[in-house]
C-alpha cells in the first residue's frame, strides 16, 4: 500500500519557520565583544528543541509536589504524548487526545478521552498540560522566540549538566511582555528544566529520566478510559 505524506500539524512542531527567522535577528548588548550574543542565545535553545522534533525518546520530569510528568515522542509517523498528573495529551498527524477526569458518572474519578482529528485541533488544546505543569516543548520554544525580540531582554547563562546530558540554561529577564524565567535545554534538544510562566500558568519542573525508547503503550489512551470520538 502506498502511503500519503502528510504535514506535521503546526501544535506538533516547535515552530520551526518563526524560529529560523528569529535566529537572524541581532541585538547589541553594548558589553564585552566576546559575550554571546543575548538574542542569539535564546534562539539557539529554541531551535535545539526545534531538532528534538527528529528524536525519539522519553524524558520524565519532577514537578513542585513530587509528581512525576513524562513526555514521549517517536517517529514514523511523528507522535508526541504528554502524561501529566490528572491527564493525557497525545498528538500525531491524524488526530489529537485529550484525556481528563470524568466530571461525573456511573466511574467517578476515571478518565475520559476525546479524540478529535488533528485538522481540527488548536494549539490551546494543549493548555491542560501547561496548566498541570508540563508544557509541550513546542509551547516552551515559542515562548524562548518571542522573548528573543525584546528589545530590553537581559539574559544570564550557564551550563550544566542533568541526568548525565549537557544543558545550557538561560534565566531571561527585563520582558515587557512576559515574566522572568530560566529554560535549561540539553545539547540534543530536550528541554531540561524549567521556571517561569507558559500560557499563563506557572511551570517549575527537572528532568530526572532520560532514554531514548518509548514504551509500546505511550500513546494510548490510559488504562479503563472511556474514549469518545469527535467529528
Amino acid at each position: 500500500m502506498v502511503g500519503t505524506m502528510r504535514p506535521a500539524p503546526l501544535w506538533l512542531s516547535a515552530r520551526r519557520s518563526l524560529t529560523l527567522v528569529a535566529t537572524v535577528v541581532v541585538f547589541t548588548t553594548g558589553c564585552d565583544p566576546a559575550a554571546p550574543d543575548q538574542s542569539a542565545l535564546i534562539t539557539d535553545l529554541a531551535d535545539r528543541l526545534s531538532q528534538s522534533e527528529s528524536m525519539t525518546y522519553t524524558a520524565a520530569y519532577e514537578l513542585p509536589d513530587g509528581h512525576t510528568a513524562i513526555v514521549s515522542r517517536a517517529q514514523n509517523p511523528p507522535r508526541l504524548a504528554l502524561e501529566y498528573p490528572g491527564g493525557k495529551t497525545v498528538v500525531d498527524d491524524r488526530e489529537t487526545t485529550s484525556c481528563a477526569p470524568a466530571p461525573e458518572g456511573p466511574a467517578p474519578g476515571g478518565m475520559v478521552c476525546t479524540v478529535r482529528p488533528a485538522s481540527s485541533v488548536p494549539l490551546e488544546l494543549l493548555d491542560a498540560a501547561s496548566a498541570a505543569g508540563l508544557p509541550a516543548p513546542a509551547s516552551v520554544a515559542d515562548l524562548l522566540v518571542r522573548t528573543s525580540f525584546d528589545p530590553n531582554v537581559m539574559v544570564d547563562w550557564r551550563d550544566t549538566t542533568l541526568v548525565g546530558r549537557h544543558a545550557t540554561c538561560v534565566s531571561v529577564s527585563g520582558l515587557a511582555t512576559a515574566p522572568p524565567f530560566e529554560a535549561c535545554v540539553t545539547s540534543d534538544g530536550v528541554l531540561g528544566s524549567f521556571a517561569g510562566t507558559v500560557g499563563g500558568h506557572p511551570v517549575r519542573l527537572t528532568l530526572t529520566r532520560f532514554r531514548t525508547d518509548v514504551d509500546a503503550t505511550a500513546f494510548d489512551p490510559p488504562a479503563g478510559a472511556t474514549v469518545i470520538e469527535q467529528d
